[in-house]
């Protein structure tokens, strides 16, 4: 299990806005979640899933600004019924939406039109859709579906490639 950490600190400081959302949650398990989740999302731009092991002192500092204990905290938590909940509330307090079909199109494109840069390797593709999703306020896709996306503009990409290669030869090239 990796462990995520959320440095500098800034990034698990809660400010006083997000406090009030937090503690928009009835129980201390709930606030404790919520604000995980929020500063997650905030730091990697998508939330945690229960394979995220969450950094002990990220987890210390949000449970002493809430005045709860750390170990209120379970990952199993980060994917219930109510963990939806959360993500719309976050969602709106971020000015975020979830991306769409069309929104996979634009991320297709935009990456096309990155790669005319040079290529890359998955993980900086994967590290691209993420500047793409933040740069649009858009929750991402899963990472399986995003994945899908980063192949089909890789695969349109080279097949644009080649085919200017292709209209560049003469007919005896060809041949």
């Amino acid at each position: 299990m990796r462990i995520n950490t959320f440095l500098p600190e800034s990034l698990f400081t809660l400010d006083s806005e997000e406090l009030e959302l937090v503690h928009s949650n009835n129980t201390e398990k709930n606030r404790l979640a919520f604000a995980v989740m929020l500063k997650f999302f905030q730091a990697k731009g998508r939330y945690p899933t229960k394979k995220d092991a969450i950094d002990p002192m990220t987890l210390s500092s949000l449970a002493t600004q809430l005045k709860v204990s750390p170990i209120l905290f379970e990952p199993i938590y980060l994917e219930t019924r109510v963990s939806e909940r959360f993500r719309r509330k976050i969602r709106g307090f971020l000015g975020y939406r979830i991306a769409k079909l069309s929104d996979a199109e634009t991320l297709i494109i935009w990456l096309i039109d990155q790669m005319q840069n040079g290529s890359y390797t998955m993980p900086q593709y994967r590290e691209k859709a993420r500047e793409f999703f933040k740069e649009n306020k858009l929750e991402p896709f899963t990472h399986e579906k995003t994945d899908r996306y980063i192949r089909s503009a890789i695969h349109r990409f080279e097949k644009q490639f080649f085919s200017g290669i292709a209209k560049q030869l003469s007919p005896e090239s060809v041949k």
